[in-house]
């Protein structure tokens, strides 16, 4: 069995070789074009775009493969082109976004058991090392290729996912491969990092005895993902594998076993070298075609650029509410529409109802979930009716730069919640509260008014009191008198005693008058009361109209016990 092995392994090398031959011609006119001294490395490693926002990531490295200073870079001139349009460059830095590594792990049973555990430890060390924004896609091969994992930046569920993985029988088809990574991809752009890089993890044998592998690692089935691409393969012996492997542009790694996994850690850790260019376009831009970018340096010669088709039919969302479920009457679950970094504070969100009270519920307390794609709103307990709930400069967690419309609105209906005193309560306690305040002012006011006016009459008692002390001064007939007055803006009767000496006059003027009342309709002097013997009468002044009871009287009028005197809006009953 071993002769016909042997066979097969060469006439898959021989067709390997062929196959190399073709990329070889490919390369040399390639690298007629060197770049120039300086710039030894210079390519465009991917372009991320959501019109407005474009990032270009590109790679740029000296003579002795050591990556330049971003700032030695940007003092060159470079020059980002969109069609013939020359846009503008912005900062060129060192990339700092997240990345989404897209795994895939060839789980072929025609792997050796040896090389998958070598891949699979190398991937667990990936995730345990990535960075916390860092995403981690999972595809295997065998049989097709399925995506075992989609996007998170969830390093448990991805080192749970590695773990389920168990080898099958099967083979890696990069066409396929790269239908269903793009499609995965461009359905959730939105929700993966601006950057990204494609892991495939297979192993020599599978790889020369599948030149179609080679040939779409080299050719343009993987140039659509827009995307760094890199193959590891394990090898024991260095060949014709290695002459590919430098063949497609460094995207086929060859390894021994011993070495692989620290050949796979300097190639994630070399991401961290590349630049970026971060800069907008016009919301103009914006359409379903493909652009070419090309990002050059003419001042070190045409040779230095690099271009590269990118797609411009992506647009840039803002995080928005994409459904709101209420449990019970105080359990609201949002999901929005991408995964958001900073509502997990109740100041985040405005709740409101739909109706002309515009009450807002109390938001007690918010839970983002991990991913960052819900968020858990405990409230105050709703009623029948619809909600309106609008959120506050809320964070996208790949692009915090992209806020929400504070303006958009969700709107959810709550049913078989009917109205009780509490919902009426939490409607009506503001204006309850100012009637209530404004009553107890009310009242407050009387009371002070009535203890003034008490006052008052008091004084004028005891004045009253002392003047009549002095009988012997006086020769005018007095007695005493007691007066029960009546205000229409006063609850109860108040008492006025004193002794009368010849007269007293009634009115509103303090100055003229011996009695003063409050009331508008009164004149500053209404009307007379004198002592005459061991009688006591009444008259007007003049002509102000006076009632003795119901009879209106004109000249001197003699008072009886509990007659009462109308004047204007004021009732005096006397007490002889």
């Amino acid at each position: 069995m071993r002769g016909p092995a042997k066979y097969l392994k060469q006439g898959a090398a021989f067709l390997a070789a062929l196959i190399a031959l073709c990329l070889l011609a490919g390369g040399c006119s390639a690298s007629a074009a060197a770049p120039s001294a300086g710039f030894a490395g210079f390519s465009i490693e991917q372009v991320y775009v959501n019109v407005p926002e474009l990032d270009v990531f590109v790679t740029a490295q000296d003579e002795n493969g050591q990556p330049l200073d971003p700032a030695m870079v940007q003092a060159a001139g470079v020059e980002l082109y969109l069609g013939e349009e020359k846009i503008p460059t912005g900062n060129i830095a060192l990339a700092s976004e997240p990345i989404c590594y897209i795994l895939v792990l060839d789980n072929s049973t025609a792997v050796q058991p040896e090389d998958f555990r070598v891949f699979r430890a190398a991937l667990r060390n990936l995730v345990k090392s990535k960075g916390e924004r860092d995403q981690i896609m999972l595809y295997t091969t065998a049989g097709g290729p399925a995506r075992l994992l989609a996007a998170t930046d969830d390093a448990s569920a991805a080192l749970r996912a590695l773990e389920e993985v168990e080898q099958t029988p099967g083979t890696v088809d990069v066409a396929a491969l790269v239908e269903t990574v793009y499609t995965d991809v461009h359905n959730d752009y939105q929700s993966l990092a601006p950057r990204k890089c494609l892991y495939l993890c297979t192993d020599a044998v599978q790889m020369m005895a599948n030149p179609a592998l080679l040939a779409g690692l080299s050719g343009n089935a993987v140039d659509r993902l827009n995307m760094a691409v890199t193959a590891f393969a394990i090898t024991q012996e260095d060949g014709a594998l290695s002459a590919l492997a430098g063949l497609t542009g460094g995207r086929v790694v060859t390894a021994d076993r011993r070495d692989m996994p620290a050949e796979m850690r300097s190639h994630w850790q070399a991401l961290g070298q590349v630049l970026e260019c971060k800069t907008e376009v016009d919301l103009d831009a914006y359409g379903e075609r493909l652009d070419t970018l090309t990002v050059a340096v003419p001042g070190l010669g045409s040779a230095v650029q690099d271009e590269t088709s990118v797609y411009m039919g992506h647009r840039l969302t803002r995080p928005a509410v994409e459904k709101a479920v209420l449990t019970g009457r105080d359990t609201l679950t949002l999901t929005f529409n991408q995964a958001v970094s900073n509502a997990d504070s109740a100041r985040r969100f405005v709740l409101s109802s739909d109706d002309v009270w515009g009450w807002r519920p109390a938001i007690r307390s918010v839970v983002l979930s991990g991913d960052g794609m819900t968020a858990t709103l405990t409230l105050q307990p709703l009623y029948n009716g619809r909600y309106n709930l609008r959120l506050r400069e809320v964070a996208s967690r790949l692009t915090p730069a992209n806020i929400s419309d504070n303006t958009a609105v969700t709107t959810f209906t709550v049913t078989g919640s009917p109205p009780d005193s509490l919902f009426y309560w939490q409607r009506f306690r503001v204006p309850v509260l100012v009637l209530g305040a404004l009553l107890l002012a009310l009242a407050g006011r009387s009371l002070w008014q009535r203890r003034r006016d008490r006052a008052a009459e008091q004084q004028a008692e005891a004045e009253h009191l002392l003047d009549a002390a002095d009988e012997t001064a006086d020769t005018l007939p007095a007695r005493w008198l007691t007066l029960y007055v009546r205000t229409r803006r006063s609850v109860a009767e108040t008492r006025w005693t004193g002794r009368v000496r010849g007269s007293l006059i009634v009115g509103t003027d303090p100055a003229q008058c011996d009695l003063c009342i409050e009331d508008h309709r009164a004149r500053p002097q209404h009307c007379i009361l004198w002592v005459e013997a061991d009688r006591v009468l009444v008259q007007a002044l003049e002509g102000a109209i006076v009632h003795v009871g119901d009879q209106r009287i004109g000249d001197a009028h003699v008072l009886q016990n509990n007659d009462v005197i109308k004047l204007g809006r004021t009732t005096m009953r006397v007490v002889l």
